[in-house]
């Protein structure tokens, strides 16, 4: 209900988009908050990093005015994009006290681990947000499998490490050359360790990470130890 004076933005407009950059300059504070923008259209969050764009959820919509619920860590930033051309809202879903697993114009579909009441709240184009309740009367009753038995997945299951740590150790190798080390952590933890795992690295063995550089040298280690190799030496030049 009152302007956050650490959330600073830039609006640009090119070729009948609008883009909204909005940073975090607090260190220490993260904000939950809306967004007013003097504009209806859809709106979509661009990943700068990695370049996905994704539908945003858009809490209500005003003649000509758009209202957008955001959320900033500290030192966080964001960018939107606001198409006035097309359909609003991107991403109805506002709120809910249970996984969901879609949403159209006329159904939401959820999943209840027990039986009881829930809500979901559901952001409008046209009017404020719409709550909407249902009521889980009982669950089936448990399946019992066999001592034995399998599945398998449409798609191979994947985990993909996002959290890494970073290192460089810098150090003269003679008069005439220098050599650079760097180091890339990522750690997790598996109660189940499977029979067949893949480790696939995107990039690294057939692109040079900075353009003019010489030969690159890599190794890569799993719990200390190179793993056992599939279809490429583990460790090689390129």
């Amino acid at each position: 209900g009152k302007l956050i004076g650490d959330i600073v933005h830039l609006h640009y407009e090119r070729e009948g988009q609008h883009f909204l950059l909005l940073q975090n300059t607090s260190r220490e504070a993260a904000y939950d908050f809306t967004v007013t923008v003097p504009l209806a259209g859809e709106v979509s969050r661009w990943d700068a990093e990695t370049g996905d764009i994704s539908p945003l959820t858009v809490a209500r919509g005003e003649v000509g005015h758009t209202v957008i619920p955001l959320h900033l860590e500290p030192a966080g930033a964001t960018l939107l994009s606001i198409d006035p051309e097309a359909a609003c809202p991107s991403t109805p879903l506002i709120a809910a006290d249970l996984p969901i697993e879609s949403v159209s114009e006329r159904e939401a579909v959820g999943l209840a681990s027990e039986a009881g009441a829930y809500s979901i709240t559901i952001g409008s184009h046209d009017d404020n947000p719409r709550r909407v309740r249902a009521s889980v009367r009982a669950m089936p009753e448990t399946l019992v499998l066999e001592d034995e038995w399998q599945f398998e997945t449409e798609k191979p299951n994947a985990l993909a490490l996002t959290s890494w740590q970073y290192e460089m150790n810098y150090r003269v190798v003679n008069t005439d050359a220098d050599a650079n080390e760097h180091v890339y952590t990522a750690t997790f933890n598996a109660d189940l360790v499977p029979e067949d795992a893949r480790l696939l690295l995107d990039g690294l063995a057939v692109e040079k990470v900075w353009e003019r550089s010489s030969v690159v040298n890599f190794q890569v280690l799993v719990n200390g130890e190179p793993p056992q190799a599939h279809g490429a030496r583990a460790a090689r030049k390129v």
